[in-house]
Formats: C-alpha cells, sequence, structure tokens
C-alpha cells in the first residue's frame, strides 16, 4: 500500500450542512508520541503517502509536529481542511513541509452562498488565508500548492457564470468540482442539493468559461462525473479533463487510521446503515497489517453484485469499477448511476457513429503520447496508462495522427472503441 487515510481528530470546528462526515463515533486522541509510533508503522509497511482527512486536522493540537517528523521520513502530505485555522504562521510551517496539496473546501464564491453552507464568517477567513498564501507565493518565489475544492449546489447555482474568472484570481493550482449527495447532513438539508442533471449542465458552463480564459491558474477536474461523462465532455470541449473509475476504499481492502489507532474502511459509511459496524472495522493499527487482505472474498462478491445486471454487464470498465457502497447498496442511488453510465457511453458511440458518416473526423489527442517501436506501438496517456497495439491497428493509429481523413474506420471497430473508452481521441471538424 502506498497512500492511506489519517483522521488524527474527530472534531471539527464547524457543522456543515451536507458533512458526510460528521459522526456520532467520538474517538479519543492520540497524543504526539503516540501517533509517531504510527507514523513509523506506517513507513515501515510501505506507505509513501498520507491524506490528512476529516473531521479538521487543524485541531489536533500537536498536527504541524507530527507534519515536521512524517516530512523528515521522506513520506509526502496532502491535507484537507476547511482552511479557517490556518494562519500566516502555520503556513510558513507547511511551506518547510514540502506538502503535496492543501486542498480547501468553498461551497460558493460569496459569503451568502458559501456561509449558508458552512457558516457565518467562513468566506471571509478563507480569502483572508488565500491573501496570505498569494503573499507567501511572492516571498519565497514559488507556489505553495493550494487546491479548491467546490460542489454546486442550488445556492451557488447562480454563481455559475463566474466561478472560473474567480477561482482564476486566487492562488490556487487545482480547481475540483463536486456535488452534494443526500447523505450525512444533506440528508436533513435537502434544499442545498442539485439534481444530477443541473449539475452536469452547470458543469458544461464552467467547462465553456473556462476555456476562454488565456492563461489558466490551475488544472480543472469535477468529481461529480462518472468514467464516461469525463471522456465525452473530453470528446466535445477538446478538454483534458483526467477520468476515473469508481473505487471503493472497503471493497478494495484499503483503510483509514483513526484519531485512537483504529482502522476504519470508510467513515462515511459508519453513520449510514449501509454495512454492519463489524465490516467497517478493521481492527488497530498495532495489530494489523494495512497491507493484508481485509474482506472476505463472499462480502466482496455481494457488494459487487451490481455488475452482474443491466448496463454494468458490457461496460467496459466492468472489472475495475468499484461503486462508493452509499451508490451500490442503495436500489434508487444505483438504478440513477447505471442510468447515466449507460447514457454517457451510448452519446459516445453516437459521435463514433457521426465519424463513420463523415460528418466528422477522429484524431489522437495531445495528452497521449505515442511511441513506436520495431513490431508494435504504445499509447501512454494519465488515465489508462500504457498501452500496446500490433499489426494492422498501428497502421491505423499512424494515419490518426496524421491531419486528413480516414476513411471505412468502421473495418476497425474493435479499435476504435478501444481507444475511444482509453480516452485517446479527440474529435475534429471536417475540413
Amino acid at each position: 500500500m502506498q497512500t492511506i487515510k489519517w483522521e488524527l481528530t474527530p472534531y471539527c470546528n464547524l457543522h456543515c450542512r451536507h458533512c458526510g462526515a460528521e459522526s456520532k463515533h467520538k474517538r479519543k486522541i492520540l497524543s504526539l508520541e503516540e501517533n509517531k509510533i504510527i507514523a513509523n508503522m506506517l513507513k515501515e509497511q510501505g506507505v509513501t503517502s498520507i491524506r490528512f482527512i476529516t473531521k479538521e486536522t487543524c485541531m489536533y493540537p500537536h498536527w504541524l509536529d507530527l507534519f515536521d517528523y512524517i516530512s523528515e521520513m521522506g513520506i509526502r502530505i496532502m491535507l484537507i481542511t476547511n482552511g479557517t485555522l490556518l494562519t500566516e504562521s502555520i503556513l510558513e510551517r507547511l511551506y518547510a513541509c514540502n506538502i503535496d496539496l492543501i486542498a480547501i473546501s468553498l461551497e460558493g464564491i460569496s459569503s451568502k452562498t458559501n456561509d449558508y453552507v458552512r457558516g457565518e464568517g467562513v468566506f471571509e477567513r478563507i480569502m483572508t488565508m488565500m491573501d496570505i498564501v498569494r503573499k507567501m507565493n511572492h516571498k519565497y518565489g514559488y507556489d505553495l500548492p493550494v487546491g479548491i475544492q467546490l460542489n454546486l449546489t442550488q445556492m451557488n447555482w447562480c454563481e455559475v457564470d463566474d466561478m472560473i474568472d474567480f477561482c482564476n484570481s486566487l492562488p490556487i493550482n487545482v480547481l475540483s468540482i463536486g456535488s452534494v449527495i443526500a447523505t450525512g447532513n444533506a440528508k436533513f438539508n435537502r434544499e442545498i442539493c442539485l439534481e444530477h442533471k443541473q449539475a452536469v449542465s452547470a458543469a458544461y458552463k464552467i467547462i465553456e468559461n473556462y476555456q476562454k480564459i488565456e492563461k489558466k491558474q490551475f488544472f480543472l477536474n469535477f468529481k461529480l462525473f462518472s468514467t464516461y461523462e469525463t471522456i465525452y465532455a473530453n470528446l466535445i470541449n477538446n478538454t483534458e479533463l483526467l477520468p476515473t473509475v469508481h473505487k471503493c476504499s472497503v471493497v478494495d481492502s484499503l483503510f483509514e487510521v483513526m484519531s485512537d489507532g483504529s482502522l476504519c474502511r470508510c467513515n462515511l459509511l459508519e453513520d449510514e446503515g449501509v454495512i454492519s459496524d463489524e465490516d467497517l472495522s478493521a481492527g488497530s493499527i498495532y495489530d494489523y497489517d494495512v497491507n493484508s487482505e481485509a474482506v472476505s472474498e463472499d462480502k466482496v462478491e455481494k457488494w459487487l453484485g451490481y455488475r452482474n445486471s443491466g448496463f454494468c454487464q458490457k461496460c467496459f470498465f466492468r472489472e475495475d469499477c468499484n461503486l462508493c457502497l452509499l451508490t451500490s447498496q442503495r436500489s434508487e442511488e444505483l438504478s440513477e448511476q447505471k442510468k447515466i453510465c449507460e447514457e454517457y457511453y451510448n452519446k459516445i458511440m453516437a459521435l463514433k457513429e457521426m465519424v463513420y458518416e463523415g460528418k466528422c473526423l477522429f484524431g489522437i489527442n495531445e495528452r497521449t503520447f505515442v511511441k513506436e517501436y520495431k513490431d508494435y506501438m504504445k499509447l501512454t496517456n494519465a488515465f489508462s496508462g500504457d498501452v500496446t497495439f500490433y499489426g494492422k491497428d498501428c497502421d491505423v493509429i499512424r494515419l490518426l495522427m496524421q491531419t486528413e481523413s480516414v476513411t471505412d474506420l468502421e473495418k476497425y471497430e474493435e479499435l476504435i472503441v478501444r481507444l475511444l473508452l482509453y480516452d485517446m481521441l479527440k474529435i475534429k471538424n471536417k475540413g
């Protein structure tokens, strides 16, 4: 295991209307020395990166000292935080930690929209923190890696047109757009939740505005998109969004280290009643090897049963897709997710037919690296990694790399579908 999540404290200084991690489980917290022992154990077991997650890491009294210790061990650090406790002196310390990313959560680009969800005064505090980051970037001559996690809601729907310009004015490297689902606190505040089609409509407007910016300050990503939605968006917009296949930490036998040293397979499931507390618990970090297989094959087979019906049976990503149990174990949510995947798969295939009909052209996109060898060709991108092609497929790929039209592509249907779903093609206007 290379990356693990760690929750240092069961406490948060905010009470957000949408929080999915505000658990009834109030575990104790450990001393700095106890957490250093845990860090040593993680290092010994091959952990190279730690993501400090919910609740609010900055409320743990020794978190900066622990960060210094972990950084000196050569372990990379990612901090997910609400940002309200990040002062200038704290940010000075984080510069020295060689931190991978500080991910700040926002629910709007104004006090009115953000603070409705996160609480009064939060937006102003985040903007003050951003001003400090901007000043420190100038002081040190390089950028502290800061990202924004922005959820689309009914409250900030009116701000969609201005989101890109606003975020481009901030000292950030990444903007990740998500949406609020009706779990956790959001079950009792459904007025903030957008329908998925609304969120997708807003996302396309955000993409449109992002492409208009000549000097982009940040990389744009969408957590709310499924794999097929991202590939389709890249095809029709010529964007460079990174697709991801659904993953579930429970099914994948991953763990989160909790504040008392216990191991939990997913703290977001603790109060949802989707699976039992016994299935969620993975014992203690002191007597458990985080590289061990933790979930029985029978249980995994049961949780992945959704793959055996409907669109999932023919899905290109069937063997790799592990839907979140909040989706796969709830019939209504599962049905909706399958419809979304099928809808966008069909849209991708419809684009393929338009190319076959000569209405537009395919080409190898710029985010795919091509390397030729004597008897084969290797195509590489961030989504699919290395994919090897042989024989006639290589001839077709060479043609797709050129500017002229490639005729009779329907003869190479299997290859074209693979390239599409590997996110390696782009659409070019004819002529």
